[in-house]
């Protein structure tokens, strides 16, 4: 038999046995913990080296330096690899969600779909039919005036869509699964708002999208897919593509030209922080001084103590020495007494006795020898003898008596000095005792200063976590455009757990979906996971994508033409730990075939084998079939080896194909023109003699605030042509082409030319760029002539070398905006005149009287502000000329204010006091206007509405820290901002918000301001 069959039996044999002790052994290695490995982050960079680490910086911008520590991870030519933030879980579906959709090549989006909309031209510009889904986390920058919530998804490369996330249906392309079970195969579908139309078989079906647990788009060839991506993403294929994981589900893939980044959230996250740490600055200063204070406390206190203590312990020590010394001595003088008395009074009585005993034994003898007539007087001798004897006894006695009393006088004298040592330790112990208060001042004030320590070591930990400048991994913000988005998704960074960076001839094999596979029961393959769903760890690494298998395991992959090799690194995970046995096998065409790669067995988690490049041979007509096998090795594995198929766990890691770069291109290039909205309906032509060069601009202030990415082509030696047959509509006038240079620069009328047939038609004059006006005025080609008639138009971009960014284009009835303000300053004989916002939207509608728009024009010459709008006004309707704002910038003085009385138009004034405006001349005013007429005054020059979002550049060139205020509408000082001497800021801001810059002052209302400021579009701000 086949090794494949041969192995299907032995499963077959012992299938229940082994997929219980599988099971078993999952749960167990799912609770095994990870390696130990220091820092939050770790990061692979391009050759390879790894680098973990806490401390990240230098991600508030893109395309500068990244460190994590000290090592540099990130920098211009110098490109990372992947990134993982180690303290953050992957996202799992739950039953509380609302559903999310995953796209071709593994990308994600979280939230609730809310139904389709069908392709519609905004202006000039095209907006293709698109899913609409309001993600389950804010994707969005938050600027004035965004209150775009959804997010639109163009459906092309939709994989799957969840409706249900507690369901999880096994992939079946093309079916539709029904909440109450019922499912429906589907040809094709067609998003509307709240359903969607099936085509089926033998008809259509409109789905209500509350029925629906699940839709499983028809399979797409995920080769075309990623062709398009690139020919939206990077036409030109030379920029790297990225890729962010976050902890709220999103998986989105870029390129490195439509990634952003910005330090802060909004402008008032910084000036809270830096607010913040001054409020930290002077709680550490106080806590430093409490805590200096009550160290000097605390030396003080220890010093007291140390020689209180150091008095008694001498005292002590001094007093036992004169005791032990008087004590021995008396001891001594005691028992030598006690021993001289004693043995003399022995001696004595011993001498007297002897004496005594001798004596009358001479009597004796001497009686004896005596008559017994004359032995009476001898008798009285004898009696007198005893007496004697008796006496000197007695007056022994007495000494022994008196060497008693001697004796208990010695005592009486060794027990009062011991009872003079015990009260001298009473003496000591209350001296002790008197210390204990001394000890507990002590004690104290170490517990006090230990408070404040905390307290300051608290603080200053708060201090070094808020964003300084420059922001921190807490505040920056990151954003990405897939191709399959119509708008950039903002996510915050501390969201991100796994960020990818790859060349886009370098595809991750693990972004796309097997065409077949063969796995265990209950043991299906995975991509970027194990088997299990944990991290890829194998070889003691932590691996950033592959496909996490077990064994007998086969995945197959067709590969396009322009695939010319594979290469992939494999391990058992780290999950088997020392078990397992495989050996793994790369097939091209079939498992019938001779392997292009067999691996040594591989036992054990401990070690990792590269498969090094494997050459894909071409071939244009059929793809060429990959199989990746991973065989248990149950018929020649070693005797130590685990027997069975238990712990075969097995990892593909970092597999990746490589395509041939100028393949590709040629692939990518027959998606750019279906993929350039501005393009849509047009035929792009490229000269094989000419360079073209493609890269994206993001531009910040398109699309309601929000910002978009439009595609730039830089061309040299030839040039682009875009050529179109229509006919043209009957009410339509003019041509509209909408490009510009990016980041600004006054547009030439020959950047780009058209030819009708064999005719070159001169574009219309440009008008002056306004300042408020984001971008310059589009080209505009008159084509009246032609209108009801099929032409063929030919548009050429100029190989100038310049980049140039395709906006939209289109036939209008009547001129942009920026024409007719142009006509309308130019009827009033004020052609070039820079006129303020409100005025110049109003004077663009053609509503305005000639004459009042010249007694505007002058009005505006002389710096007061026409239709001006803010929270004084209200909202106004630029449609009519209404009332004039007359602050600091005013060089009429009273003459002209009064003046305005015969401006019909005027129908209220806001005036400010800084204006020079005296009270008399706006008395005079509202009397001549009468009642209805409306004059409101505020302190200073205020700030208006409606400005498109810039930047301020603040540059400090005075000696001293100045503080620059905000001034609202109302006129008044706020969000308050100190800026040090020699430093420059950057604020982001909207056009027509004042500043002031004042010296630091107690009273800033009633100090003079050194320097003022309005933003008008991105203004740099010397404060000399």
């Amino acid at each position: 038999a086949a090794p494949r069959s041969f192995q299907q039996v032995l499963f077959v044999k012992k299938r229940v046995f082994n997929q219980l002790l599988i099971f078993a052994f999952g749960l167990a290695s799912l609770a095994s913990s990870a390696p130990g490995q220091q820092g939050r982050y770790l990061a692979v960079l391009g050759d390879g080296r790894r680098v973990a680490g806490d401390k990240l910086t230098g991600w508030h911008v893109l395309g500068g330096t990244v460190r994590l520590g000290d090592t540099v991870v990130v920098a211009p030519g110098k490109p990372l690899q992947w990134m993982r933030d180690r303290a953050l879980q992957a996202w799992r579906p739950t039953d509380e969600q609302s559903g999310y959709i995953e796209f071709v090549g593994g990308d994600r989006i979280v939230g609730r779909v809310l139904g389709g909309q069908a392709e519609v031209r905004d202006g000039i510009l095209y907006v293709p039919a698109h899913v609409v889904v309001r993600p389950a986390s804010t994707m969005r920058l938050p600027t004035h005036g965004d209150s775009v919530e959804a997010v639109r998804v163009l459906p092309d490369s939709i994989r799957r869509v969840v409706f249900m996330p507690g369901l999880r249906y096994q992939f079946q392309p093309g079916t539709v699964f029904y909440r109450e079970g019922r499912r429906v195969g589907f040809d094709r579908i067609r998003w509307r708002e709240g359903s969607a139309r099936l085509l089926l078989k033998d008809g259509t079906l409109t789905v209500s999208l509350s029925d629906i647990a699940e839709i499983h788009m028809p399979r797409r060839d995920p080769w075309q897919i990623y062709y398009r991506e690139l020919a939206v993403l990077d036409p030109g294929c030379r920029f790297r593509m990225v890729r962010f994981e976050t902890t709220d589900g999103l998986i989105a893939t870029g390129s490195e030209s439509r990634v952003g980044a910005k330090r802060f959230r909004s402008d008032s996250i910084l000036h809270q922080a830096e607010a913040q740490r001054k409020r930290y600055d002077r709680e550490i200063e106080r806590l430093e001084t409490a805590c200096l204070k009550y160290r000097q406390r605390l030396d003080k206190c220890r010093a007291d103590y140390d020689k209180q203590t150091a008095a008694i312990e001498a005292g002590i020590k001094r007093d036992k020495i004169e005791y032990d010394k008087a004590l021995a001595e008396l001891k001594s003088r005691h028992e030598k007494e006690q021993k001289d008395d004693a043995a003399k009074l022995v001696e004595r009585r011993k001498k007297l006795e002897e004496t005594y005993r001798k004596e009358i034994e001479a009597l004796e003898k001497l009686v004896a020898k005596t008559p017994e007539a004359k032995r009476n007087r001898y008798k009285s001798l004898r009696a007198a003898k005893k007496r004697s004897f008796e006496k000197a006894l007695r007056s022994l006695d007495q000494e022994v008596q008196g060497a008693e009393t001697k004796k208990r006088a010695n005592l009486r004298k060794i027990e009062k000095l011991e009872k003079d040592r015990v009260r001298n330790l009473k003496y000591v112990a209350q001296a002790k005792e008197k210390l204990e208060s001394s000890r507990a001042l002590v004690v104290a004030a170490a517990e006090r200063r230990g408070q404040y320590g905390a307290q300051l070591a608290s603080y200053k930990d708060k201090r070094d976590a808020l964003p300084g400048p420059d922001g921190n991994p807490n505040s920056w913000l990151h954003m990405i455009q897939p191709a399959w988005s119509l708008e950039p998704l903002w996510v915050p960074f501390e969201t991100i757990r796994m960020r990818w960076s790859f060349p886009v001839d370098k595809f991750p094999l693990s972004r796309a979906d097997p065409t077949k596979a063969v796995s265990p029961a209950m043991l299906k393959w995975r991509a970027d996971r194990n088997s299990d769903g944990g991290l890829l760890r194998s070889g003691g690494r932590l691996h950033g994508w592959g496909f996490g298998v077990h064994a007998y395991s086969e995945l197959s992959f067709a590969l396009p033409s322009a695939v010319v090799a594979f290469n992939s690194r494999l391990g058992l995970d780290r999950l088997v730990e020392a078990g397992g046995c495989v050996r793994a096998k790369v097939y091209l065409g079939s498992i019938k075939t001779k392997p292009v790669y067999e691996s040594a067995l591989l036992i054990g988690s401990k070690k990792t084998i590269d498969t090094g490049a494997i050459r894909i041979p071409s071939s244009p007509k059929a793809p060429i079939n990959l199989i990746l096998q991973v065989d248990p090795a149950i018929r020649d594995h070693p005797p130590q080896a685990d027997p069975l198929n238990i712990r075969d766990k097995f990892d593909w890691l970092e597999p990746q194909l490589a395509f041939d770069p100028g393949r590709l291109r040629g692939e990518v290039s027959r998606y750019i023109g279906s993929h350039v909205g501005a393009w849509r309906g047009w035929t792009a032509k490229f000269d094989k003699r000419g360079v073209y060069t493609w890269g994206s601009w993001y531009d910040w202030g398109a699309r309601g605030e929000r910002g978009i990415f439009l595609p730039a082509l830089r061309t040299a030696a030839q040039p682009l042509k875009l050529s179109k047959e229509m006919t043209v509509p009957a009410g339509d006038k003019w041509l509209v082409v909408d490009v510009g240079f990016p980041g600004g620069g006054d547009l030439h009328p020959k950047v780009v030319a058209l030819h009708i047939g064999d005719e070159e038609i001169q574009p219309a004059k440009i008008p002056i760029k306004q300042y408020w006006r984001r971008w310059t005025a589009p080209l505009v080609f008159p084509i009246e002539k032609y209108r009801g008639k099929k032409i063929k138009l030919e548009l050429s971009q100029k190989p100038d070398g310049k980049d140039l960014y395709w906006r939209g284009i289109g036939t209008s009835k009547e001129l942009p905006s920026d024409y007719r303000l142009a006509h309308a300053l130019a009827a009033a004989g004020k052609k070039d005149m820079i006129v303020s916002r409100g005025l110049g939207l109003t004077l663009q509608s053609g509503r305005i009287r000639k004459a009042d728009a010249l007694e505007a024009l002058e009005v505006m010459r002389l710096g007061g502000y026409v239709t001006f709008c803010n929270e004084v006004t209200g909202q106004l309707r630029y449609e009519y000329l209404y009332g004039v704002m007359i602050g600091s910038d005013w060089t009429g003085g009273d003459a002209a204010f009064g003046k305005l009385k015969d401006m019909r138009w005027v129908r209220m004034v806001l005036v400010s006091n800084d204006s020079g405006v005296s009270t008399g001349a706006i008395a005079k005013l509202k009397a001549a206007k009468g009642e209805n007429f409306v004059v409101r005054q505020v302190q200073r020059t205020p700030s208006a509405w409606g400005g498109m979002s810039c930047t301020l550049t603040v540059r400090n060139r005075r000696d001293k820290e100045v503080m620059i205020f905000h001034i609202h509408g109302w006129g008044g000082l706020t969000n308050p901002r100190e800026i040090k001497p020699g430093s420059e800021v950057k604020m982001h801001t909207h056009e027509g918000f004042r500043y002031e810059a004042h010296s630091l002052s107690k009273d800033y209302n009633k100090s003079k301001p050194i320097s003022r400021c309005v933003a008008k579009g991105d203004t740099v701000w010397e404060i000399k």
